[in-house]
């Protein structure tokens, strides 16, 4: 962690212990993972409750994903500013002109599996490509809207619980080693399940073959 790192999770805690959820729920906007650990730690000492802490993650991320749908299905000029968007949509219709379609149909009907695998196993840009990709392609939103809801539940769930547990470490060292041991355990096996089951099955997918490694281009 660097100096900065440290320096701007001291600036969240006393964000956080001034003006309490409506700065959480800003901050989250921004990145929800980071803020989300701190205001575990805070729930353990009081301060939040840490299922509305939950709940707040998972909606602000509802709302921020379905935004980015909405305007990738309705090509909105704002996301023609971004450049990941643009490389998604000029991959997508070079598939389309080629008539190379099968990864494309496979994508809207496997998007829920796939976008809760981003979610819970979390690469930075890979659930807001997946969410861009689905709306260009006008996938149906219903299959969106649970992997959000789900993947996001899961993982914030995740993130305000390590937060807690890491709180009362911080108020109980005598536990220290125990809860290390148990965050350490809980990682390592998310590592292995992921890496034998779910990186596995990503990474046969046809639509992940055509779409994430091309046969001529990178996105």
């Amino acid at each position: 962690m660097t100096g900065q790192e440290i320096i701007l999770g001291k600036d969240i805690f006393e964000w956080l212990l001034t003006y309490g959820y409506p700065v959480f729920i800003f901050i989250s906007i921004i990145d929800s993972t980071y803020v989300a650990f701190f205001a575990g730690v805070l729930s353990s000492w009081g301060v939040f409750n840490p299922f509305i802490i939950w709940a707040i993650c998972v909606i602000v991320r509802l709302i921020t994903d379905s935004a980015f749908f909405y305007f990738a299905k309705r090509g909105s000029s704002v996301l023609e500013k971004f450049s990941f968007f643009r490389r998604i949509s000029k991959r997508i219709e070079e598939n389309k002109e080629e008539k190379d379609v099968e990864w494309l149909s496979l994508f809207k009907e496997h998007i829920f599996k796939t976008l809760l695998m981003s979610k819970i196993i979390p690469i930075p840009g890979f659930p807001e490509a997946i969410i861009t990709a689905g709306g260009i392609l006008k996938a149906d939103y219903k299959k969106v809207f649970y992997g959000i809801v789900v993947g996001q539940g899961i993982w914030a769930g995740l993130v305000v619980f390590l937060g807690y547990r890491f709180g009362d470490v911080i108020l109980s060292a005598k536990h220290l080693l125990n809860v290390m041991g148990f965050i350490s355990a809980l990682l390592l096996v998310l590592f292995v399940l992921y890496y034998k089951y779910a990186h596995t099955y990503i990474k046969t997918r046809p639509w992940f073959r055509e779409f994430f490694n091309g046969n001529n281009k990178n996105i």
